[in-house]
């Protein structure tokens, strides 16, 4: 696919699809409006189990994809049954308490709301399109090395990045806009102000995990599923072509505790 980027009065990038000399516009995520639901659980009686499933996940779709993380909890809470259905649905696992399930499953949405409304609906007040969100883990990894998403405090440091390796981003183009939510990232080459794209991403999540000292905690081998999983549950609600980056550190610094950032981050 090409496409050509403009700008919008605002200065928040439009994207068009360029073929043959004709365009068309990229519809793009508007961060910036917000449905509001009514608050309230559901009242389910006594349905058929599979009645039961059918109905809570497709009102937990719509609660996602309009973004009403709090509300979208709420629906883990109705019951045993629907705190495994949406556990396993994220994160896959049966073999623990229901107790520790809607732990996770609480910070999970938390974290996700904190991205949305601290992040992708935050002014961009660096100007740039490489700003990372950093969230850090909650207690000390001396104890307990795992980092998870549900480890991770629900509050988001916006922080801009300065890349010196030109290699770092050689072959991503960044947009910036008005708006986080309003970047985009676009992997390919541009000819003349046309970019023959292979991956295009809005919006864009540059995540930073560190420990309570702002030391960097991630290599490229200590990722793990679970970060993936999450990966996959946030696109459900920002969008498939969401894009998610973690900053890591080399392995050899695995041990270093003064590494806060780097120029390294991998795709998820």
């Amino acid at each position: 696919m090409k496409v050509i980027v403009s700008n919008n009065y605002y200065g928040s990038p439009l994207v068009w699809e360029y073929e043959e000399g004709f365009v068309e516009r990229i519809p793009l995520h508007d961060f910036n409006t917000h449905t509001l639901l009514q608050d309230g659980l559901p009242i389910f009686g006594h349905l058929p189990l599979d009645l039961f499933e059918i109905i809570i996940k497709y009102t937990m779709q719509i609660r996602l994809k309009t973004r009403n993380f709090n509300s979208a909890f709420q629906l883990c809470t109705v019951s045993r049954r629907a705190c495994f259905i949406f556990y396993n649905e994220i994160y896959e696992n049966r073999s623990i308490p229901t107790r520790v399930m809607l732990y996770r499953l609480g910070q999970t949405f938390h974290l996700a709301e904190s991205f949305y409304e601290e992040y992708l609906a935050a002014p961009n007040s660096t100007n740039s399109g490489l700003n990372a969100l950093a969230i850090t883990r909650l207690g000390s990894l001396r104890y307990n090395p795992a980092f998870d998403p549900w480890d991770f405090i629900p509050v988001v440091d916006i922080q801009k990045i300065t890349v010196e390796d030109e290699e770092t981003l050689e072959g991503i183009h960044l947009f910036p806009g008005q708006f986080h939510g309003d970047t985009v990232w676009i992997h390919g080459e541009e000819d003349d102000g046309v970019y023959d794209v292979k991956v295009l991403h809005h919006p864009v999540f540059l995540l930073i995990l560190c420990d309570y000292t702002y030391a960097l905690i991630p290599t490229r081998q200590t990722i793990n599923t679970n970060w993936l999983r999450f990966v996959q549950f946030l696109r459900r609600a920002f969008g498939p072509n969401s894009g998610f980056y973690i900053m890591v550190k080399h392995q050899l610094d695995v041990e270093n505790p003064f590494i806060e950032t780097t120029e390294q981050f991998i795709r998820l």
